[in-house]
């Protein structure tokens, strides 16, 4: 497997693991969450590389930096409902 698929896998079963706690709420709301996630993972892991290819290291050091999975569905539950386009997308140190 290239280096540019492991990045791609890890960070769709990072995401996959999200949409595991975020069954509670309206389809279309997860959507757009993970959609936002998505971007905002690869957003920070551009910034992280720069110019060069990203490596598995490099997504996995993002990923660390991001809450865990399970609590995008803890806050959706605090909340009751998913506010759409109010939710806080969060990384350690953010």
């Amino acid at each position: 497997m290239s280096a540019k698929q492991e990045v791609r896998d890890t960070v769709h079963r990072f995401l996959d693991r999200v949409a595991d706690h975020l069954r509670a709420i309206p389809p279309d709301d997860k959507r757009d969450i993970l959609k936002d996630l998505e971007s905002h993972i690869y957003e920070k892991l551009g910034k992280r590389v720069e110019d060069r290819e990203p490596t598995p290291a490099d997504v996995s050091a993002v990923l660390a930096e991001m809450d865990p999975p399970e609590s995008y569905g803890q806050r959706e539950n605090e909340q009751g409902t998913s506010p759409r386009g109010k939710q806080k997308l969060s990384c350690v140190g953010d």
